[in-house]
């Protein structure tokens, strides 16, 4: 029962900061349920659990901000998402076999050292982006490889993608903060969606089937409340979420390290 309920507050509170910053949630539901459940949960449940909360939330929140009149520039973010979730299948696949080789508990410190040294970086790159002019990329391929690269670090780490997306299409396309967000949440639909269609292939981790329920549930519920906040919020305030949400995810990392 307890498991059942930190469960369903992770996925809600993750993805109501997640949709309303683009960050997407996966990549505070990760570390969370690593500290907190991590003797209930396999590191595979946990990845899997990340995604099917995340692909429910970024479906919503999409789906809202199309219906809102919310401007999306398909002509890049479609081959973007689309490279992203063959990106997201090839993540998946080498997650597995890292998995196989080095075991469930040197696999959860990779990626626990891995995130928090990404988290750091993005959080130098987004707070110093005045100082960094934007690549402004064009032509297919060059999209297509940034979409291939997006996809496969968020699936191999399971976090969503959403700090990593916002990022680069800051840095590499000059989006703004609004923009930022639904692209982000955009490219996490397609790169989580392949990512669940490789696992029902596979065969799903879960050991009980009311837990992915729940954390869609929370992700659904945490989703329509956070793109409702993103349509009203401005953008200086959208900025000061998506900052404080990676700091606090890079203070669970650290209460994990020490936890270990």
């Amino acid at each position: 029962m307890l498991i059942s309920i930190i469960c369903f507050v992770v996925a809600f509170g993750a993805t109501l900061v997640g949709s309303l910053s683009g960050l997407g949630g996966g990549v505070i539901i990760k570390p969370a349920l690593d500290v907190m459940a991590a003797s209930q949960l396999t590191l595979a449940e946990i990845s899997a659990l990340s995604s099917v909360t995340v692909f429910s939330m970024a479906a919503l929140s999409t789906c809202k901000g199309i219906q809102r009149g919310i401007p999306l520039n398909l002509n890049l973010l479609l081959p973007l998402a689309l490279s992203s979730g063959i990106g997201g299948i090839l993540g998946n696949h080498a997650f597995t076999k890292a998995m196989r080789q080095f075991g469930e508990s040197l696999c959860r410190n990779i990626q626990s050292v891995t995130l928090f040294l990404l988290m750091a970086m993005i959080l130098i790159l987004y707070l110093a982006d005045k100082r960094c002019r934007p690549l402004h990329l064009t032509g297919k391929k060059k999209i297509a490889a940034a979409g291939l690269f997006l996809g496969a670090l968020s699936s191999f780490l399971g976090i969503g993608g959403g700090p990593v997306n916002v990022v680069a299409l800051k840095l590499l396309f000059s989006f703004n903060e609004r923009e930022q967000v639904f692209g982000s949440l955009f490219i996490i639909l397609f790169a989580q969606g392949s990512k669940l269609l490789a696992l029902l292939f596979r065969g799903l981790p879960f050991s009980s089937a009311a837990l992915p329920l729940l954390m869609a549930a929370g992700g659904i519920l945490g989703g329509n409340a956070g793109s409702s906040l993103a349509i009203r919020l401005p953008k200086k305030a959208i900025r000061k979420v998506f900052a404080a949400a990676v700091l606090l995810v890079i203070l669970i990392l650290v209460v994990g390290f020490f936890k270990v």
